[in-house]
């Protein structure tokens, strides 16, 4: 099995807290493209979700889904800088199956929407 996969073995039973928000934070990067389902997340690892999301903000000090949708914002940014890419692609690019999901939630974060962050290039 690939480490993206995160099929577990013996040696990923014994990590430590810090290890694991490694793994989960190289997961997001490697996956922030698809849906990522925190919960299934933490079942992979056999924790409860409460649990990961405690072990991850202790050593992030931000919760799992907020630095997943701040990770996702910061690569929606660099393409917008770099790229000609419609913002409906960028979305898709970065996860978002909803363009105007992502517009909302871009917007909220950076404080400007995807059109007038271009604009500022």
């Amino acid at each position: 099995a690939t480490r993206s996969d995160f099929e577990l073995d013996e040696s990923q039973l014994c990590k430590s807290p810090k290890e694991i928000v490694a793994l989960i934070k190289e997961y997001i990067h490697n996956n922030y493209s698809k849906q990522i389902d925190l919960g299934s997340l933490a079942d992979r690892f056999g924790f409860s979700l409460s649990y990961l999301t405690k072990i991850f903000t202790k050593y992030e000090e931000i919760t799992p889904s907020k630095y997943l949708k701040e990770y996702r914002m910061k690569l929606a940014k660099q393409l917008l800088r770099s790229t000609d890419l419609t913002v409906a692609s960028i979305s898709q690019q970065i996860g978002f199956m909803d363009q105007f999901h992502f517009s909302k939630t871009f917007k909220q974060v950076v404080g400007l929407s995807p059109s007038e962050y271009r604009a500022t290039r």
